[in-house]
């Protein structure tokens, strides 16, 4: 070969680098950020029926409707309202 010859240094482009602690860390609280986004609905909906349980009213409704307007079948307003 020619006496101007170089090597190329560069690795191989299919290898993936390696991750360090604090990328891991970070990639792991956002995944925990996505989850909490999304299941923060259901954790509020679970406590509004937990807490209109408790006061008597409708787990749907919350009351806002009329006895004879409310579309659930085990609306407690609907048999206060039929005493």
């Amino acid at each position: 070969m020619g006496c101007g010859t170089t090597q190329s240094r560069a690795g191989p482009v299919d290898v993936m680098p390696t991750w360090t602690l604090d990328q891991i860390a970070g990639l792991a609280f956002g995944v925990l950020m996505v989850v909490c986004y999304f299941g923060a609905q259901q954790v509020d909906v679970a406590v509004a029926k937990q807490q209109r349980r408790q006061l008597g009213l409708c787990e749907e409704c919350g009351g806002l409707y009329n006895a004879e307007s409310c579309l659930q079948d085990k609306c407690p307003m609907k048999a206060k309202a039929s005493r």
